[in-house]
């Protein structure tokens, strides 16, 4: 179930997430306050769908791909030490011209019940997604197309 969700993630099917999530499904990220922003608290396919299709739109291409380092499974619950993988369309981080991919590292857990998602957490390391668009600025504003 997390595996077909993740590749609806990944593929922007947005149809086949919603059908893996259970109708009273929730999704959190608590470290949101990195960019001083409130945790993602979202509760329903609806609005965790939505939260999904509009993260992929503002990357430009949308594109998302997860690398699973380790998995386990306790009972109900999933737990993936996985990298997201998301191409980004440069023009979005004011860098026109360029389309790049930035990793981020993530902790994410799952609770299955009934074969649908009942709750996702994404705990990330953004600071250093973060530090990756800062390299690549430089490079842009050094005229080149990647960080030395």
């Amino acid at each position: 179930v997390v595996d077909r969700y993740q590749r609806a993630i990944a593929a922007s099917d947005w149809s086949a997430m919603t059908a893996l999530l259970a109708a009273d499904a929730h999704y959190e990220d608590r470290t949101m306050a990195h960019f001083d922003r409130p945790p993602i608290d979202l509760h329903g396919p609806e609005a965790i769908v939505e939260f999904w299709r509009a993260s992929a739109e503002s990357a430009g291409s949308g594109a998302i791909r997860y690398e699973v380092d380790r998995a386990f499974v306790a009972g109900p619950v999933v737990v993936l030490v996985q990298r997201a993988l998301v191409e980004n369309d440069g023009a979005a981080w004011e860098m026109p011209g360029l389309s790049f991919t930035g990793e981020v590292e993530l902790v994410s857990l799952f609770e299955v019940a009934d074969g649908r998602i009942r709750w996702h957490m994404d705990p990330a390391d953004y600071a250093a997604a973060e530090a990756q668009v800062a390299a690549l600025r430089q490079a842009f504003e050094a005229g080149r197309r990647t960080p030395e």
